[in-house]
């Protein structure tokens, strides 16, 4: 698959969702800048590795100029895909749902805090290991609120192929309440 794929430097959720699949499919990841384009260099890159095909991960809002900068480095629009929902949540469930039409699986899946990144971080590198995929689940946290999301619109609809998954983090990032949704998604 000689693919490519970019993501925005100013968060880390998107490229957090897609890290297991970049690292599973063997798929380079790279950043904009802060002003949402993607540096001179970095288009330079892409041209020279000659990339057919380009996943951007996220949506307008967060990587405006991405699909004519990858044009300008040679990859066409046409073999330019979006993956980039409302919010974090559903850029995490297309990023998953891309993930298993792509070879990954749904099982040893894994579950992180999606108002931090530490947990999803080292949890991402797990998930890549064994080509499964991650979604992200916000807790109440300042200015998140608990959103099942991802558990009622991947995990759910996927509980048959799931044999086991993790929830990366404690406690403390990862309520009782995303497990209880956990084991009613699974029926476990």
């Amino acid at each position: 698959m000689h693919i490519c794929v970019v993501a925005t430097i100013d968060g880390f959720y998107d490229s957090l969702s897609v890290a297991p699949e970049a690292y599973a499919l063997g798929i380079p990841v790279y950043l904009t800048d802060f002003d949402k384009e993607l540096k001179a260099s970095t288009i330079a890159e892409i041209r020279a590795k000659g990339y057919g095909s380009a996943l951007v991960v996220g949506g307008e809002a967060t990587v405006p100029a991405a699909v004519g900068q990858l044009e300008q480095a040679g990859v066409a629009g046409s073999s330019v895909e979006r993956l980039g929902g409302a919010n974090a949540w559903e850029t995490s469930k297309l990023i998953a749902d891309w993930g298993l039409a792509h070879g990954m699986s749904a099982d040893n899946m894994g579950v992180a805090d999606g108002a931090g990144y530490w947990d999803a971080l080292t949890g991402a590198a797990l998930c890549g290991k064994n080509a499964s995929v991650l979604v992200l689940v916000p807790r109440d946290f300042d200015w998140f609120t608990y959103d099942p999301y991802c558990i009622d619109e991947f995990v759910a609809p996927n509980k048959s192929r799931i044999g086991t998954g993790y929830a990366f983090g404690g406690e403390e990032v990862v309520p009782a309440s995303t497990f209880e949704a956990l084991e009613a998604a699974t029926e476990r």
